[in-house]
This record gives C-alpha cells, structure tokens and sequence, in this order.
C-alpha cells in the first residue's frame, strides 16, 4: 500500500555516509559481499534521482512513503528459536557506515549498516570481519542537488500498523548490539538481498547495549575489538530491543548486557550448532 506523504520532510535524509573501514578482516568465502562501499558506488545519487521511483516522487510533487506490515508468524516467541532459525549470530561494534538504497525491485528504499564482528557464536563471520546487513526501512531524496524541496523524498517504513502506528523505535544507541541474521531466499531478495534480520520481517534479531559510544568500542584494530568484547562481558548497560511489538522485548528489554550474553550463549548450547564463541 503506498500512502501520499504531504507534511515537508523535517530531517535531513543523506543518501550514503561511506567511511573507509581500514583493517578489518574479510575472511568469507563463496561469492563476494557487497559492503556499504560498494552499494554506494553502484547507486549514485545520480541513479538514484533518475530512478523510477523517484521519477513518481516528483511528478507527485511530494513525498511518497510505503508502509509495510510485519507479518506476526515471522516473529520467534523464545531467544533459542531465533538461534535456530539465524545463519549468523554475532556481537558487533557499528562503524559510521550506513546508507539507504533503492532495493532490487526498485519500488522500495532500504538501509544498509557496516559492523565490525567482536564475538560469533553461529555462521563463519569472525572476530574482526567487516559485515553488512540490511534493514527495511530507509529514505533516499529524490532531486538533483542542490535541494530546493525535502518534500520530495521516497520512504519506505515497516513496522507501520493501522492501530497502533509505527512500531520502530530507529536505531537508538551507536553502541555494540548482539545481531541475529540470516539470508534472504527466493522472492525476498527483491526486497532485501543478503543478511537481514532473522524474524518479523527483517525487524526482530538486534539487541542493543544503551550505553554511551566509547574509544573502546568505536575503532577496528584488534586490541579495540578485543577490549570491547571483553568489556560487554561485566556490562551492567541495559539491553534494548527496537521493535516495539517483539515477543522476547518483556524478557529481555533492560536486562544487562553482561546477563543477556549468557542468555546468548545459552541459546547456542542448546541450539547444539557450536555451543561455543567463535575464535
């Protein structure tokens, strides 16, 4: 369903903050990962603006925004079936890049986010490898610069109900998050190719630590990623979940990182894929 948005668009929407992430490992194996970098290069602003989509945006002459439901049965009610069900399972530090995209169908808007993995306990993403997840939701400017309207712009929201709104509280802290994924099969990579979110539509699997960014836990080498690791372990930071319709946010919004990782691990065990940290 695609609603006409006619307020202005009051925040500033940047289509891509590219950073370079020097240093950090890319052990994967099979075809190759398409990192935020690489996105941005293939959707310029250029191709982005001359897109179809846009194209509608502004013969419009204001926003349009497309909202998409959850479907409750993507949703997993306990930690130990959203274990079963991800590919990966990592704890990461976010790097400052992240953009939004138009997705392969060309009809909605997506956002990509760099991590850095500090602790795997599912997949074969290692401690320092550079991963890239996507979201469903984003918002990419539809004219040539420079702007004269921030009323035209493209959305794509999900999370939206008729009764109780939008149920996504946005990205909250910048700090390390616990991130379960899998990979998008058949028709979703029309929508969102690669790594997503494991349930409720590409909105269930981050766990946050509210906490404060820190030098510890903002850079790349090895002995950063190393002490932020170590440091979630005795965190008291409570954990938030960001989709305010998930099943496990009564067990385990506030919980301190330090428990949460526990509960992770437990899950792991029982999961009986590794039942232990990655190296």
């Amino acid at each position: 369903m695609e609603i006409i948005v006619r307020a202005i668009v009051r925040v500033i929407v940047l289509p891509f903050v590219v950073l370079t992430a020097a240093g950090c490992g890319l052990a994967q194996e099979g075809p190759p990962v398409k990192h935020v970098k690489d996105i941005a290069a293939e959707q310029t602003e250029d191709v982005i603006v001359a897109s179809a989509l846009c194209q509608r945006v502004r013969a419009s002459g204001h926003s349009l925004t497309h909202f998409l439901d959850v479907e409750p049965a993507t949703l997993e009610a306990d930690l130990s079936a959203l274990m079963q069900k991800s590919d990966d399972v990592v704890l990461v530090s976010y790097l400052r890049n992240q953009m939004s995209a138009l997705s392969p169908s060309g009809e909605d808007v997506i956002s990509y986010h760099d991590v850095i993995v500090l602790r795997s306990w599912k997949g074969s993403y290692k401690v320092g490898d550079l991963l890239t997840y996507a979201e469903p939701h984003g918002a990419v400017i539809c004219e040539p610069r420079p702007y004269k309207s921030s009323s035209l712009t493209a959305w794509t929201i999900t999370g939206w109900t008729k009764t109780g709104g939008f149920n996504w509280d946005g990205p909250g802290s910048s700090g390390p998050s616990v991130l379960f994924l899998r990979q998008s099969q058949g028709n979703e990579n029309q929508f969102m190719p690669g790594l997503r979110l494991t349930g409720g539509d590409g909105l269930q699997g981050l766990f946050i630590v509210q906490s404060p960014w820190t030098d510890k836990c903002s850079g790349t080498r090895p002995d950063d990623i190393l002490k932020c690791s170590a440091a979630q372990d005795l965190s008291q930071a409570p954990i938030k979940l960001r989709y305010r319709l998930d099943p496990l946010k009564k067990e385990f919004e506030g919980m301190a990182t330090s428990s949460f990782l526990k509960e992770v691990q437990s899950a792991a065990d029982l999961s009986g894929d590794r039942g232990k940290v990655h190296p």
